[in-house]
Formats: C-alpha cells, structure tokens, sequence
C-alpha cells in the first residue's frame, strides 16, 4: 500500500481524552472533551504480516498492516506515517492561517478570517486485493453536523459511512472571544486527493455527500492510494449583543405625552419627571437586563412615582429597587425595548443662583457590561443676583533637583463657584502631562534651555474653561556648566475693574534656579502695604489724588532671598470725584395768566428795583 505525503499532519492523541482548554480571551472559563466514536479495534500499521510480506486472511485476526481482509472498514489504523492515529480524522483551521496548523481544537475563531475550514480525512481500510471480492465501501458518504447555537464554544461533528461499513464518528471544537454561531458556504465542500480535486454536493450538510475514486459515486476503494480529505468552509458570524440606554426629563404636565428633552430648566419647587428607555439593538437575545438609577443632589424623589412600561402594560415598582441594587427588567429579544418612568422635585439648597443637576442610569445584561446615559436639569432662583466666578493662573515656579531633574509648582486662584480641575504642563521638550496637582516634577533627556508652560483647567457652572499667564511659565536651563540665575522685575500694570478698583500684574524673570518669593505692593496712598506671593493683586482707593503704585520683589535665589525694586516695578493712577451736576430750569411752556394789569404791575416793580440796585453800585464805586 502506498503513502500520500499530501496527509502528512500534526500527531494528534486520542480525542477521547484531551480537554479543551479556553482560550485567554474567553470571559469564563469554558472547557470541552473532544471525541471521536465508536471505540473500536484498530489496524497497527507498525506489525507488519503474520509472515513478513504477504498479506492472508490470517492477518484479520493480528490486526497488522494488512488491513481489513473481511470487508470495509472507515479510518481504524494508527500509528500511520502519514496521519497517525486515523480514528481523529476531523480537524480544521482559521482560512488564513497555513494548512499545517489544522488542530482539532480552532482557537480565536471571531478574529482574522472569520471563516473556518474544517477537515475530514477518509480511509477505506480494507486490503486492495479486496477490492474485487468485498472488500469496496458502497454508498460511502461524509456528512458534516454543523452547531446552531450561539456561543463562545461551539463543537461540529464530521460522520463518515458505508452502506456495508459501520459508521465513524469524530468532532472539532471552535472557540472564540466572543459569543458567534456559524454557517455553511455554499460551494465550499470538496475532496481533495494527490493534486485533484473534485467537488462534493451542498447536501453535505443536511444529509450527507457520497464520495468515491475519481466520479463521487459513492465506491470508495481500500488501500492508501484512495485515502482523501474532504474540506468545507464555515463562516463565523459574531454575535452582536447591543444594549442601548436612553435617558430624559421633562417638566410635569398633567396629562402630557411626549415632550421629552436632555435639558430642561425649571425654578426650585418644580416636579419633574424622568424617563429611561432601554433597547436591544443587537442580533441576539439579551437575558437579565438590569436598570439602575442614581438620584443627583437637590432633588427629592416623589414616593411610589416609578413605574415599568412594556408591550404587556404599565407595572408601578418598589422605589428601592431602581434606586438601590438595581431593577431586573428581564429578557430582551432584538429589537424589544422597556421603559421606567419616575418623578422628582427640585429644590433650591445651594448657594448660587442656579445650578446644574446630572441624573445618571445605568444598565446591563448578562451578555453586556453595564452602559450608562444621563438628562440634565437647570435649577435657576427667581430674583438671585449672581456672584460671578473668578479663576486665574498666578504663578509658575521651578526648583532645580538635580542636572537633568525639576520639580514645577503652580499656583492658582478659583473663587465663587469655580473649583480647579487640573493642570496641563508643557515641559518644552517635547513631553506634557496632565494633573490635579499642583507640583510635577520631570528630568530632561539632554542640555539646552527650555520654557515650560502650564495651563490650568476650571470647572466653572458645570463647564470646563482655561487660563493660563505668562506668569504661568518659566524657563530652566540644563547644563553642566555653572548657569547664573536670572531674576528681575521686568514691568508693573495698573488695570482699572472698577469705580475706584485697579488691578496690578507685575511681570518678571525667574529662570535658572531662581524663584519668586514675595511681592510687596505699596499703594502710595498711605495704605498698608500688601505681601502676597501672588505677582496680581487687586486695591480699592478711598481718596482722590495721584498715586504711584510700586511692587519689591523678593527671590529665592540659591537657598538665599533677593530683593528687587526696580523704577519698572511703578505705576501711577489719578483719581477724581466727579463734581455733581444741577439739572437746568425747565420754563413752563404756558405763561401764567395774568392779566394786563398784572403785566404792568410786574414791569414797574422791575424798573424800580433794577434803578435801586444800579445807584448802589455806582455809589460803591465812589
């Protein structure tokens, strides 16, 4: 009998006994046994003939070489050159993956590809010289038992028989990292046997495909030289497990449907109500859908409001348990969706005039990790004037570690409402990061000098805003040469915020180890003196006049302070009252009705006067 190289394949062990291990990326630990049946006598192709070359029917009984010498028998040698143990004949590959690496176990199947080519390999184990008298495998045919469900672990099962052979039976598993199903592709199935290749009926995958030498007429010879490999290719299809959440708000309405929103904005005191719309978007069912929610500050939640919606009706539920551990809304075929429905009333117990409110719920299945989706909520007082929020970038600082290595501090003011978030640093190197702290420290690569900036992040109303100064960078310069420290007040600015408020910026140099300290403004208005390390400070003048406003600095400079005043550090300011203003007289736009006589009356009395005052001033002349 002679030997395909074209079978040449991986030794494979019993199957019987190897577990399936699951693969890394499986969730859970998944195990399988892969089997092949029946159990039966086999053919040891390493005895060979009762008497050494000649094949007789006394050689049935050794189980040698020789094969079946009373009829067909399908895939029972072991210990082939070619295939080894034969009763594992099923086996497959992912279709880009090289054709030695077919394994009775086909891992990751849901990447690469996503198509499978599964292997049968046929043997008609009767002696050729049978062929002629019984020894002929008649309707032989190869049927493949795909799986129909859907998971991470799916096992398909190849059948081998004969009408006047027994059947044989071996499976192949296919694992994936996610849930998948498969399906036959059409015009796939083929048997493959030296270089020819001969197409096999779909029907291999329903009721069987007959199979044969060089017509697949079902007549399988015996020997070696008929052995073959029947192939077909699956495809994977992936599960889909989508579950999708939608939250929103409206304001209560009596009688209402619809209107609902991601935003609204209501007064303190008001009822609003909330919807929760879960869906399953995917292709497959979701089971165990849990819905939670968790209630923002100021709002209080109106007993007994939350209620279950489905096709089948509206359910009102326990409050804990949307609220506590979570709602369990059941299973999910494509397509369903649900509904959860509660009230609340806002309240006003903060102290800005308006604020926004996040409500966030949460949900799952037990395919799908927990998604979340929120509605907002605008609280607003009636008659609240607001206290504008303030936030600034005041200072950036570096102290020298070592050669290469920094420490960098910032400093910054948030006042009002408005709380820092993080600072984004720029060492001029090429590298950032981003922090809540205010302290970062970081070692350059190789010398040169380098500025390094900081931009500091606000929560302000709910929303992100940034600022930066140049106060908020510095340069270092890394050398191993002695770097002198560079330190100065370079400019003093009087910015007017107000009637009689002005805010001062000093800017200055601090490089090379040399760091600010202190500032001490002095007004010029008698005032106390302000020292602040803060280079901005703001001052409120009482008094008219000219003042000129001057700024010491002092560093810290080698573990030592240095003090700078500088004629660049002054600034002056005038102040003025304004002089009140007398509205003009308005005249009356109707004379008053006096009369002829009164006319004359009035004209006298004025040229008498007007005589009487005219010889007094010409007497204190005299």
């Amino acid at each position: 009998m002679k030997l395909r190289n074209i079978f040449k394949k991986l030794s494979k062990k019993a199957k019987a006994i190897v577990a399936v291990a699951a693969v890394a990326a499986v969730v859970a630990p998944l195990a399988a046994v892969a089997e092949y049946y029946p159990v039966r006598p086999v053919y040891d192709y390493n005895k060979l003939p009762l008497n050494g070359s000649t094949c007789t029917a006394a050689d049935e009984a050794d189980k040698n070489r020789c094969g079946s010498m009373n009829g067909p028998v399908l895939n029972s040698f072991i210990n082939t050159p070619s295939y080894g143990d034969e009763r594992a004949f099923f086996d497959g590959r992912r279709s880009d993956q090289a054709a030695n690496t077919n394994a009775d176990q086909i891992n990751d199947v849901t990447n690469g590809s996503r198509e499978v080519v599964l292997r049968t390999y046929v043997h008609n184990n009767a002696n050729q010289n049978t062929n002629l008298s019984g020894g002929m495998a008649t309707g032989a045919k190869v049927r493949i038992a795909l799986p129909t469900a859907t998971s991470q672990v799916l096992r398909a099962r190849s059948y081998i028989s004969a009408d006047n052979a027994a059947m044989v039976e071996d499976t192949t598993d296919l694992l994936g990292s996610q849930q998948f199903s498969v399906e036959y592709v059409p015009g796939s199935a083929k048997l493959l046997r030296n270089t020819s290749s001969y197409a096999l009926s779909d029907s291999i995958v329903t009721t069987g495909a007959l199979i044969g030498d060089k017509t697949m007429d079902g007549n399988l010879p015996g020997c070696f030289d008929y052995a073959a490999l029947v192939e077909v290719k699956v495809r994977v299809k992936v599960a889909t497990y989508d579950l999708d959440i939608e939250k929103k708000v409206r304001k209560n309405v009596p009688g209402q449907t619809g209107n609902w929103s991601k935003e609204i904005s209501v007064a303190p005191n008001t009822k609003v109500d909330y919807l929760i719309d879960t869906k399953n978007d995917g292709t497959s069912v979701l089971n165990d859908v849990v819905v939670r929610d968790i209630l923002p500050p100021h709002v209080a939640l109106v007993p007994g409001s939350v209620k279950f919606v489905n096709g089948a009706g509206t359910f009102p539920q326990n409050d804990v348990n949307l609220f506590g551990g979570g709602f369990n809304t059941g299973k999910y075929n494509p397509g369903v969706n649900t509904f959860l429905t509660f009230s609340a009333v806002t309240k006003g117990d903060f102290g800005e005039c308006s604020t926004k409110i996040r409500n966030i719920a949460y949900a799952k299945s037990s395919t799908t990790p927990e998604i979340n989706d929120y509605a907002d909520v605008i609280i607003t007082k009636e008659d609240c004037n607001p206290v504008t929020p303030t936030y600034s970038c005041d200072l950036l600082t570096a102290s020298k570690l070592s050669d290469y290595r920094f420490r960098f501090n910032a400093n910054t003011s948030a006042s009002n409402g408005a709380t820092l978030k993080s600072l984004s640093y720029n060492f001029g190197d090429g590298n950032t990061t981003t922090t809540p702290n205010a302290t970062v420290e970081h070692t350059y690569a190789t010398e040169g000098t380098y500025r390094i900036r900081v931009t500091a992040t606000f929560t302000v109303n709910g929303q992100d805003k940034t600022a930066t100064s140049p106060a908020c960078e510095t340069e270092v310069t890394i050398s191993k040469k002695q770097i002198d420290p560079k330190y100065s007040c370079d400019g003093l600015t009087a910015e007017k915020i107000g009637d009689r408020q002005y805010r001062y910026t000093v800017r200055f140099t601090a490089n090379n180890g040399a760091n600010l300290k202190l500032v001490k403004f002095n007004y010029g208005d008698g005032s106390q003196e302000f020292v602040t390390n803060n280079p901005v400070a703001n001052h409120t003048y009482t008094k008219d006049g000219t003042f000129v406003t001057r700024a010491v600095l002092t560093f810290t400079v080698n573990g030592e302070d240095k003090v700078v005043d500088s004629d660049k550090c002054a600034a002056p300011v005038t102040l003025t009252s304004t002089p009140p203003v007398t509205p003009p007289t308005t005249p009356p736009t109707t004379l008053p009705n006096t009369g002829a006589g009164s006319v004359l009356g009035i004209f006298a009395a004025t040229s008498l006067i007007g005589a009487f005052l005219h010889r007094a001033f010409v007497a204190r002349k005299a």
